[in-house]
């Protein structure tokens, strides 16, 4: 009988040492692949970037008509300073870029305004990427000159709707 309740306890150990590590292994499957990429397949910016961009925008007028031609300019050192943490980062190598939007505000709610206008490159490049809803999203990508970020381009009124320029 001593023997037979040994034999069970020994089962009953081994039993429970397999469970545990079962436990275990699949812990750290688990973490493994809900945590960080371990692999370093990719690097990936999980952080958001704030910088501040000077931009000019002429003529400097409060109304425009049907036909007139807003220019936009845009230079500034790669050498930028992230608002939200006080870095600095030299863009230079960067794929950076931002978006021109447009809104037309005399509908509630406001509307797409990028298809309501043409636009003509200047310096860089200006790609215009198609959204749902027939709307346009102009991202403008910027051109080195000597130690200089540069982009520049023209946007020609083709209707007169109330557009209102919130994003660049």
């Amino acid at each position: 009988m001593a023997l037979l309740q040994n034999n069970r306890s020994k089962a009953f150990k081994i039993k429970r040492m397999k469970s545990i590590l079962s436990s275990l292994f699949f812990a750290a499957i688990l973490f493994g692949l809900s945590g960080c990429d371990f692999l370093k397949k990719e690097d990936k910016c999980e952080r958001d970037y704030s910088f501040s961009i000077p931009v000019s925008l002429t003529p400097a007028l409060d109304t425009f008509n049907v036909g007139d031609t807003i220019h936009i300019s845009i230079e500034f050192s790669p050498e930028m300073e992230d608002q939200n943490s006080g870095e600095f980062f030299d863009l230079i190598d960067y794929p950076f870029n931002t978006d021109i939007g447009l809104a037309k505000v005399d509908e509630n709610p406001a509307a797409c305004g990028n298809t309501l206008v043409s636009y003509v490159e200047g310096r860089g490049d200006l790609k215009l990427v198609p959204l749902s809803g027939g709307c346009i999203s102009p991202q403008a990508y910027y051109e080195t000159v000597e130690n200089s970020l540069v982009f520049s381009c023209q946007i020609i009124l083709n209707t007169s709707p109330t557009l209102l320029l919130y994003k660049l």
